[in-house]
């Protein structure tokens, strides 16, 4: 499991990332959360399933994605705040292996 960070250089928003064999499980939120709030979880996968883009940064291909902004905003953004980015990858291995089913 390869972990990155994502959206750099977007200066309205940051993001964390694990990509796998199956695709990847990204967390991304907006910066700074007072002027823009939100963010959003969301799958890509390889392997068709929800809606599909011609081409994934992450996975530098064409994926699937499926993903909610509302668990981002009340679940992801408070525990980032309050236990950092390492929480961030741990909850992001859990729920890849979850989602894909490994």
């Amino acid at each position: 499991m390869k972990r990155v960070r994502t959206r750099e250089g977007d200066k309205h928003s940051e993001g964390w990332a694990v990509v796998g064999e199956l695709g990847a499980m990204e967390f991304w939120m907006f910066t700074p959360l007072r002027e823009y709030g939100g963010g959003g979880v969301e799958a890509h996968l390889s392997a068709p399933r929800g809606y599909k883009h011609e081409h994934c940064d992450i996975l530098n291909a064409p994926c699937w994605h499926d993903g909610t902004s509302l668990w981002a905003s009340e679940h992801w953004i408070p525990m980032y705040q309050a236990c950092g980015e390492e929480w961030v990858y741990q909850e992001l291995e859990a729920r890849y292996a979850d989602f894909m089913g490994e």
